[in-house]
């Protein structure tokens, strides 16, 4: 995970640029990123309430 990224609360996707959300179907669809500096990939608790859970890098 970089050190600096950007996450949609709609799509929950991750970004490694900042901007908006350009994911068709997503409730945040045209909405701005938010910035996210994470180190464990867990988004701060962004996304718990979805049951979300980071893919592990290798």
């Amino acid at each position: 995970m970089t050190p600096e990224h950007y996450i949609c609360r709609g799509c929950k996707n991750v970004f490694d640029d900042n901007g908006l959300c350009g994911v068709d179907g997503c409730s945040k669809y045209g909405e701005p990123l938010e910035m996210c500096d994470c180190p464990n990939g867990w988004h701060k608790g962004a996304f718990e309430e979805s049951g979300w859970e980071p893919i592990e890098e290798h």
